[in-house]
């Protein structure tokens, strides 16, 4: 996503849990989007997972 990276960090959500992550941007070029994992693979340490922007991407760090 081009330009993703100049979105303001209050726009960006990302929610870990244990078997789940949530991801919610909104108003990026007047669209809101969501990507929603559950279930994952395996459990995930959730107060050591972020995510990150970048120019064109926003990458998750996740931890198990």
């Amino acid at each position: 996503m081009t330009n993703i990276g100049r979105s303001k960090k209050e726009d960006v959500e990302c929610q870990f849990n244990l078997t789940s992550i949530d991801l919610k941007l909104r108003n990026f070029k007047g669209k809101n989007y969501r990507l929603i994992l559950d279930p994952l693979y395996d459990w995930i340490i959730p107060e050591e997972c972020k995510a990150e922007m970048r120019v064109n991407s926003i990458v998750l760090l996740i931890m198990k």
